[in-house]
């Protein structure tokens, strides 16, 4: 697949015009460099990137790396690419280097004929903030991150075609965690237990999310996993007020996630979930079945028995 650079230069010193920038960027600069302290957006405009570059390029093309593990590799960024697809390296760490290992990786990026992300929080090497065709942010700028992420809450769940309203909105706000993933999980979580209702009220946030919430859906995800009765059981005590058919979905939905396993895993927990279920996948999809014939009696009004029975049950 065929790639096009930007000789464009672009400094870019505030949150929303970094999303400007990312939105009608037509080809990929030869480096980007996302320098931010807040973990949530610089999670998530790295996010936004290698969404845009997996339309120019394969995202088997796609490499992450540390800074110290690229040194000690330097030839495979080095090496000719003539006969083969330009790659893209996300590489982390960078700040962790000082003095001559700086500028070692300074060269080694200088030699690639590659594309670059460099993200980290602070310290990259004036260098590569002044390399040709980069983009470079590094935010420095006072900002408001409440509005930003009420703006950034507001278009994700616009995009699902369901609306949140104010108070819902601004208890998510308050008690949103600084990993992107996470809040993504949990987004999505309320997005299931709200299924078919207009908007997202302040109710349906307190029944799921984070401080509200003593056990989640996640932790009922698990004691599956785990194939723990009493873990399972102590989950739907917190989740009795719950609609039924949310939770069959959710658990299933996130079930076949796991079953496909595509592109990295966004944090350790999930690695270990799937981990879990690539030791016993047939079984995982007999749990899938289970919940899939559970969704269709509920939806005609003929299951029968307790949800956490029935799910226990499915554990043989």
């Amino acid at each position: 697949m065929g790639t096009a650079v930007s000789k464009t230069a672009t400094t870019i010193k505030d949150i929303p015009s970094a999303y400007k920038a990312l939105s009608i960027l037509e080809q990929m600069p030869k480096r980007v460099v996302l320098q931010l302290k807040d973990q949530f957006f610089r999670e998530d405009l790295l996010h936004k990137y290698l969404e845009f570059c997996r339309t120019h390029i394969d995202k088997e093309s796609i490499e992450y790396i540390s800074a110290q593990e690229l040194l000690s590799q330097k030839s495979v960024v080095t090496e000719c690419t003539f006969f083969f697809a330009s790659r893209l390296w996300v590489l982390s760490d960078v700040g962790s280097l000082r003095g001559k290992k700086a500028e070692e990786l300074v060269q080694a990026i200088s030699m690639s004929e590659d594309y670059f992300c460099i993200v980290g929080e602070e310290g990259v090497p004036k260098a590569l903030l002044e390399g040709a065709f980069a983009m470079v942010l590094t935010a420095p700028k006072p900002w408001d991150r409440p509005a930003l992420l009420s703006s950034w809450l507001r278009s994700y769940c616009k995009k699902k075609e369901v609306a949140i309203d104010g108070d819902a909105l601004e208890f998510f706000v308050s008690a949103a965690t600084e990993q992107r993933e996470q809040l993504v999980q949990e987004v999505e979580k309320v997005l299931t237990y709200a299924l078919d209702k207009p908007s997202i009220t302040l109710e349906d946030v307190k029944a799921l999310v984070l401080s509200e919430q003593r056990s989640t859906l996640w932790q009922l995800l698990d004691a599956l996993l785990h194939k723990d009765r009493k873990a399972l059981l102590l989950a739907f005590e917190h989740l009795e007020d719950s609609h039924e058919i949310a939770i069959v979905r959710f658990v299933k939905s996130q079930l076949q996630k796991l079953v496909l396993a595509q592109g990295a895993a966004p944090s350790k927990t999930q690695e270990k979930r799937r981990a879990m279920v690539r030791t016993r996948k047939k079984e995982v999809i007999g749990w899938i079945n289970a919940l899939e014939m559970r969704d269709v009696a509920i939806r005609s009004g003929t299951q029968e028995g307790d949800l956490a029975f029935f799910l226990l049950s499915t554990l043989r």
